[in-house]
């Protein structure tokens, strides 16, 4: 028969088997794009960083990134050994990424590039979170388990207006055009024989 051990901890409660020693691996995750503001109709690529501090390997390890309504996904490079399921080029949605084993020591790298709606206002915010969602080893710290990036939207400004004539103008050009084609007729006329 097993013997089975509880033991607590500030994140939650380990059972050992048997007194075997539970798999434990601290699995982080960091997010940035590197700027504080980004541009309506513009691009940004977010540098997302998942790390195992041990002092276990784990496996079944998973992130998601929800993006939120005004990102839209571009593209994703991903590092050896995962695999991610995006939404289409262009739309929202879930990137969603999970590794079979994270050794210990691990930094995994992924590069997220998303589009910024152009419709968005000047002076909002733009919110972006990636989350730990799985793993089978016990993670002590909770508090590496997502990372938020927030951007100030920069509005595009408009196009700057054609200039146009006033109608007063209008009436004056076509004023000193009349006149200078009157003159030029009169001077035709008034010029001596040869």
């Amino acid at each position: 028969m097993k013997r089975l051990i509880a033991f607590g901890c500030s994140a939650g409660l380990v059972l050992l088997a048997g007194g075997a020693a539970a798999q434990t691996a601290d699995i982080g995750l960091a997010m940035t794009d590197g700027v504080t503001s980004v541009t309506a109709g513009g691009a940004t690529t977010y540098t997302i960083v998942m790390t195992n501090d041990g002092p276990d390997a784990a496996s079944g390890v998973a992130f998601v990134d929800t993006l939120p309504a005004r990102l839209t996904f571009t593209s994703l490079v991903t590092p050896g050994g995962w695999t991610c399921t995006t939404p289409a080029v262009g739309a929202s949605g879930q990137v969603q990424c999970s590794s079979g084993t994270v050794a210990v020591g691990t930094n995994s790298n992924f590069a997220l590039t998303v589009g910024v709606d152009a419709a968005a206002p000047g002076g909002s915010t733009v919110s972006n979170t990636v989350a730990f969602t799985a793993s089978d080893a016990f993670d002590p710290n909770a508090s590496n388990n997502s990372a938020t990036d927030i951007d100030t939207v920069i509005a595009v400004p408009p196009p700057a207006p054609v200039p146009t004539m006033t109608e007063w103008a209008m009436i004056l050009l076509t004023g000193v055009l009349a006149i200078s084609g009157l003159s030029m007729a009169s001077r035709r006329r008034v010029q001596p024989a040869r």
